[in-house]
């Protein structure tokens, strides 16, 4: 996982675009877990698009030369969040220290022997292609119609 400070916007959120056909929906399962673990974690501001501008970045360049499904750039905004708790305070040292812990939680989460939350993640994924999308998550939506 690839990691990065960009301040642009509002909330914490995720740059994907690397993964192949193949593993479109295994590619939102680490922001959906990130979601589930951190209260301000955007999974509607994460982006799984390789943008034209991003194409020689190190994230698309391991992904290419090294097929990885999980490559991804967190992108952390100065402007603090604007929704859930945290909602319009700017991000705070603690804050930073919460959003740590729920990252090592989401790869612990990915990487669970159990892999229980990562199939419960796949399901939701599959029911919200199914049933249609909710605002929250219409990034699903958007990959898995890129997929056909």
């Amino acid at each position: 996982l690839n990691n990065s400070c960009i301040l642009n916007s509002s909330n914490v959120f995720s740059s994907d675009g690397c993964s192949g056909k193949d593993a479109k929906k295994r590619e939102l399962v680490f922001p959906l877990l990130m979601r589930n673990n951190c209260d301000f974690f955007s999974f509607k501001d994460s982006s799984f698009a390789i943008q034209k501008d991003r194409e020689s970045t190190a994230r698309v360049q391991l992904w290419k030369e090294f097929s990885l499904i999980n490559c991804f750039t967190l992108e952390i905004s100065f402007c603090g969040p604007d929704f859930g708790k945290y909602e319009y305070f700017h991000f705070t040292y603690d804050m930073l220290k919460e959003l740590a812990d729920s990252f090592c939680y989401s790869i612990l989460d990915m990487n669970d022997p159990d892999q229980s939350k990562v199939k419960q993640t796949m399901e939701e994924i599959e029911q919200n292609i199914i049933k249609g999308i909710d605002k929250r998550d219409e990034n699903v939506q958007k990959v898995s119609n890129n997929q056909e």
